[in-house]
């Protein structure tokens, strides 16, 4: 991924974000997931139906998903 969230899209900004953020940065964060994740889903079955190669955007899903549910695993432990 490139570009303005690039950043976001890395483990240590959600655990900077807690640190800096706390709940509020969580939360806004996991909006700005869950918005990337939707836009990939959608880039992937574009891909899908036009032959393209998917591995790449395949595999930034796994990383929104696994982004998603740490933050939601923070908040619910941090209410």
């Amino acid at each position: 991924i490139a570009g303005p969230f690039c950043a976001l899209t890395t483990p240590s900004f959600l655990s900077r974000a807690t640190r800096q953020g706390g709940r509020k940065a969580v939360e806004s964060a996991l909006k700005s997931y869950e918005k990337l994740l939707a836009a990939h889903e959608a880039d992937l079955a574009n891909y899908q139906a036009a032959g393209g190669y998917t591995s790449s955007v395949e595999s930034e899903i796994d990383n929104f998903k696994g982004l998603i549910q740490a933050a939601k695993d923070w908040l619910s432990k941090n209410p």
